[in-house]
């Protein structure tokens, strides 16, 4: 948490510089948003790959909310479909591309420990 918050603070003060300063060249900004690009899709990796480790390993849905990924899931892909339409750099859309992949897995994981253990449970029986 605390990196993210001080990647964060220095991101915007870093931007605001470059925005406002007078040594801004496009080149800078080209860089820059490339490189906060990649650091975005790393954290948004970060963020969602503990979540599907413990999902696995406890074999527990837990409080996740199955509907709230439903939503999310297919919005994702449908920011990446909007940005490679409108030819957006692939640090754009790589983020949003990440996160639907990985709470695709995430779904994936819950409907089979919801339905699909529950299926083979009865087999059993």
């Amino acid at each position: 948490f605390a990196f993210s918050l001080v990647f964060s603070v220095f991101t915007a003060m870093t931007a605001f510089l470059l925005y406002f300063g007078n040594f801004i060249t496009p080149l800078y900004m080209y860089y820059y948003g490339k490189f906060v690009g990649v650091v975005a899709a790393l954290l948004v990796f970060v963020q969602w790959a503990p979540q599907i480790w413990v999902t696995w390993r406890t074999k527990e849905v837990g409080a996740l909310s199955l509907s709230s990924l439903l939503l999310q899931t297919p919005g994702s892909f449908l920011v990446v479909g909007f940005q490679l339409s409108s030819n957006s750099d692939w640090t754009t859309w790589a983020p949003y591309g990440v996160a639907g992949l990985q709470q695709g897995v995430l779904v994936g994981i819950l409907l089979y420990f919801k339905y699909g253990k529950k299926e083979e449970e009865g087999k059993r029986e």
